[in-house]
């Protein structure tokens, strides 16, 4: 789910050798968790195991990975700003236009839906869902009513367009519409 806490790691590209030398130019005492060289861990083995192996083969693969997660943040940003902007281009919090997303790649359809949907703070959904999401809300015939259902919501599509209610109130609009049938 969604959360208003912001995850900031400010000395995730240090050094482990920085860090003991801040340390220690500080007075600080470094505390070791004996957890850390237990290898049957998949992390542990990875930095014990593994990254000394890597950094034989290819010296410098640290800075290089640092450098590659720095560009794919800045990706990932640039694509949050294009769904807000693809969003807004497709309709509200309250309803997306059919015709306006279908206008857009499926990339970009994908990427609207997750937006809307973080919106609400459900789950992501998996590839696979989220392709039936899209594949029954958007290729339906345009008078169909669709209804599809993802971590306690549901999606409709109704004249044109998409909706999402919680799950609870979904069931009891049914029990509405039966009652006066």
């Amino acid at each position: 789910k969604q959360s208003d806490v912001m995850l900031a790691r400010p000395l995730l590209a240090s050094s482990k050798q920085d860090l003991i030398d801040f340390s220690t130019a500080n007075g600080i005492i470094n505390i070791e968790d004996e957890s850390n060289l237990q290898t049957h861990y998949t992390r542990n083995a990875l930095r014990h195991l593994a990254m000394p192996m890597l950094e034989q083969i290819a010296p410098g693969y640290v800075d290089r990975l640092a450098r590659m997660g720095q560009h794919v943040r800045e990706s990932q940003q640039i694509l949050q700003e294009i769904a807000y902007e693809d969003f807004h281009a497709c309709g509200s919090k309250a309803s997306l236009y059919v015709d306006a997303l279908q206008k857009l790649s499926l990339a970009r359809i994908h990427q609207v839906l997750r937006y809307w949907l973080s919106l609400y703070q459900v789950n992501m959904p998996s590839t696979a869902k989220l392709t039936e999401i899209r594949s029954q809300l958007l290729e339906s015939k345009a008078d169909a009513k669709v209804t599809v259902s993802h971590d306690g919501i549901v999606l409709h599509r109704y004249a044109n367009e998409l909706y999402i209610v919680a799950e609870h109130q979904n069931n009891e609009r049914s029990k509405e519409e039966i009652l006066f049938q």
